[in-house]
This record gives structure tokens, sequence and C-alpha cells, in this order.
């Protein structure tokens, strides 16, 4: 097991929905108390098919999928400037591993 810490760039799945551009990364080197996320944003009229923002009022993390098949949970909180929505994602628990 390595200790750099997790980075991640490419295609992301959240709840059933791929997202071909996300940045994920670790803060903080593997074994000690770290968090992790990203995000990712695009233009009104590139969303992805299936995508409907997500629910701010939701309690729980939801699982992200990786293009290599890695697994996490995060919670994702979008944000929209008439343009440009943007997912921010805070991970719980351990990097997608």
């Amino acid at each position: 097991m390595s200790d750099a810490p997790f980075h991640y760039s490419g295609p992301l799945t959240i709840d059933g929905v791929t997202y071909p551009d996300a940045r994920l990364r670790e803060d903080g080197p593997s074994g000690r108390l770290q968090s992790w996320g990203g995000s990712l944003s695009f233009h009104v009229q590139n969303k992805p098919a299936g995508f409907t923002p997500p629910d701010m009022t939701r309690n729980d993390p939801t699982e992200l999928r990786l293009a290599d098949g890695r697994t996490g949970q995060a919670f994702v909180f979008p944000s929209f400037n008439g343009t440009v929505w943007t997912l921010k994602i805070t991970g719980t628990g351990p990097a997608p591993a």
C-alpha cells in the first residue's frame, strides 16, 4: 500500500449519472486522519444524460463510482450560476478503494 495521498481525475458516476471530468483528492498522507473530496463542473448545455440536481436535504452520503470500479461515499452539494453547474464533493470515510 502506498503512503501517497489519493488523487483521481476522470469519469465519475453519482446516482447512476456519469460525469466525464471529475477531480478528487485526499488531504494528508494515508494512514492518518484525513479527508478527501473534489468537484466537477459542466455547462448547462453539456449536462450528462439523466442529470437532476442532487437533493440538498439528503441526510446520508451517496455512493460514487470511479471509472476503474473503485467506490466511495460522499455528500454532493450542487451550485448553479445560470450557465454552469458545479458539484462539490465531500467524502465520508476512506477515499475510494
